[in-house]
């Protein structure tokens, strides 16, 4: 979920417990108990259905790249440099490359 996803169910949180009040909404027609709880249930539903949105969206992108070759590049190790299409001619077996970013 990209960052202006994460804003929209505290959007709809704050906005609902603004205006989702008696004075706007008219006396008894809701109980206090649901005022209270609508906010959040509201922005759960949001966050929840922002999610799944987010989910499908980022499986379309990657399975746009499954399969395809990986852009050749050096690798440093133990035993010296070596370019990713050397090193996975040499090994011979499947290769799974895993990038992470350590904060």
């Amino acid at each position: 979920m990209d960052s202006m996803g994460k804003l929209v169910p505290m959007v709809v949180y704050f906005g609902a417990q603004r205006y989702m009040t008696e004075e706007n909404l008219g006396e008894g027609l809701f109980s206090e108990f649901f005022l209270s709880w609508f906010p959040f249930v509201a922005a759960f539903v949001v966050w929840t259905g922002m999610s799944q949105m987010s989910s499908r969206n980022a499986e379309t992108k990657a399975s746009e790249i499954v399969g395809q070759e990986a852009p050749d590049f050096t690798l440093k190790t133990k035993e010296g440099e070596i370019t990713l299409k050397d090193f996975v001619a040499k090994k011979k077996l499947p290769t799974v490359l895993d990038f992470y970013q350590n904060f």
